[in-house]
C-alpha cells in the first residue's frame, strides 16, 4: 500500500454536500430554543454540481481519504504509517471549502470564506455559486489554467499562508460595500521561519466583485 508522503486528510462523511443552515431562535420566556428549519445547500455555478469540503489542489493540498468499509470502499489505497490506519483515496474538488464565516449583503447573497487556500465565496440567495475569489497563480500550483480553482483576483501572497490556516472570519462593510476577510494566522512571509516570530494578521477587503480595494 503506498504511503502519499504527504499529509492525509480523513472525511468520515465523504459525499458531504455543504450547506448553510436556517435557524430558529425562540427567546421566549422562560426558555430560548433553538431550533433547524431548513438547508440551502451550495452548488458550482452549473447548479447541479455539490461543493463538497475536500481539498482542491492535488500535490499541494492534503490528500481527501476516508476509512476503509469494506461494503463500500475495496481499495486500500494509503497508510498511515503513525496509525496503520488503511484509506481510500478520493478526488479532490476544485471548489470544495472548509467554511469558517458567512455574512449576507445588501442584495441578498451569501459570503463565505475558507481556510483551504484561503478563498472568498460569493453565492446566489439559491446557493449557486456566483464566483469564488483564490489568490493569483493557485492555477499554477498543480500546472492548471487560471480559473480552474476560481478566480484569482487576491493577492498571491495569500497562498502563503500555513496550511488550513486561511480565512477564519469574514465581516461586511455596509457604507462602503466592501467584504473583509481575516487570516487565522501570520503567514509563510518570506518564509515558515515567521511561524512563530510575527504577531501580523492581515486583513483583506474585497470589492463586490472579488478586487482587493486599499
Amino acid at each position: 500500500v503506498p504511503n502519499p508522503g504527504k499529509n492525509l486528510r480523513p472525511f468520515n462523511l465523504p459525499d458531504y454536500h455543504a450547506r448553510i443552515a436556517k435557524l430558529i431562535l425562540d427567546n421566549t420566556a422562560p426558555s430560548i430554543t433553538l431550533s433547524e428549519d431548513d438547508y440551502i445547500y451550495l452548488y458550482q455555478k452549473d447548479g447541479v454540481t455539490p461543493i463538497t469540503g475536500r481539498g482542491n489542489v492535488p500535490g499541494t493540498d492534503e490528500v481527501p481519504v476516508t476509512y476503509i468499509d469494506d461494503e463500500v470502499y475495496t481499495n486500500q489505497d494509503y497508510q498511515d504509517t503513525v496509525t496503520g490506519t488503511y484509506y481510500h483515496a478520493l478526488d479532490y474538488d476544485p471548489f470544495g471549502g472548509d467554511f469558517e464565516g458567512i455574512l449576507r449583503d445588501e442584495d441578498g447573497n451569501f459570503w463565505m470564506c475558507d481556510e483551504y487556500r484561503p478563498a472568498i465565496y460569493k453565492f446566489g440567495s439559491d446557493g449557486v455559486l456566483i464566483e469564488r475569489f483564490v489568490p493569483e497563480g493557485t492555477a499554477a500550483l498543480s500546472g492548471d489554467d487560471p480559473g480552474t480553482y476560481g478566480a484569482e483576483t487576491l493577492p498571491e501572497v495569500y497562498s502563503k499562508r500555513r496550511a488550513n490556516r486561511g480565512f477564519e472570519a469574514i465581516a461586511y462593510d455596509t457604507d462602503n460595500s466592501i467584504i473583509y476577510a481575516f487570516i487565522q494566522t501570520p503567514m509563510y512571509n518570506p518564509n515558515s521561519s515567521t511561524r512563530n516570530n510575527s504577531d501580523v494578521i492581515r486583513v483583506l477587503g474585497v470589492d463586490l466583485n472579488g478586487n482587493p480595494v486599499s
